[in-house]
C-alpha cells in the first residue's frame, strides 16, 4: 500500500515537471507563435504527451494494478484544468476523460511490457486463416 502511495506521489511531481518543461516549450516559441496556436499546442499536444509519459512511468514501475494507480496519479493535474473555468463543458469534461483513457492505455501497456512474460499480442490467431 505504501508503494502504491509513493508511486502516486511520483507520479504528480514528475507531471509538475512535465508542466514546467511544457511551459518552457511554450516559451520558447511565444516569439514566433500567436495565441491561438500556442494554445493548440498545449491542448493537443503537450497535454496528451503527459498522459502518455505518466502512463508509461506508473506502467514501468507498478508491481499490480497499474491503470488506477495511473488515473489516481493523473486525476489532480486533470481536475485542476477545470479549475480556471467557471462552469466545466462537456467538451472539457471529454477531454479531460480521454487524458485520463491515454495514460491508462499507456500505463497497461508498459505494466505489460515490462512485468509479464510472454508476447505482447498473441501471433496464434491469424488473420489470413478463415478456416
Amino acid at each position: 500500500m505504501a508503494r502504491k502511495i509513493l508511486l502516486v506521489v511520483m507520479a504528480v511531481i514528475v507531471r509538475f515537471a512535465l508542466t514546467a518543461l511544457g511551459g518552457d516549450f511554450l516559451y520558447r516559441f511565444s516569439a514566433q507563435a500567436n495565441e491561438h496556436q500556442l494554445s493548440w499546442l498545449a491542448n493537443h499536444l503537450l497535454n496528451p504527451c503527459r498522459a502518455v509519459v505518466i502512463g508509461l512511468f506508473v506502467g514501468s514501475l507498478s508491481r499490480n494494478h497499474a491503470i488506477p494507480t495511473a488515473i489516481v496519479g493523473l486525476a489532480p493535474w486533470a481536475f485542476s484544468l477545470n479549475i480556471y473555468c467557471c462552469r466545466p463543458t462537456a467538451e472539457a469534461i471529454s477531454a479531460l476523460c480521454e487524458l485520463e483513457v491515454l495514460a491508462a492505455i499507456a500505463a497497461a501497456l508498459s505494466w505489460r511490457l515490462f512485468h509479464k512474460k510472454g508476447p505482447i499480442m498473441s501471433t496464434s490467431h491469424s488473420l489470413d486463416n478463415n478456416g
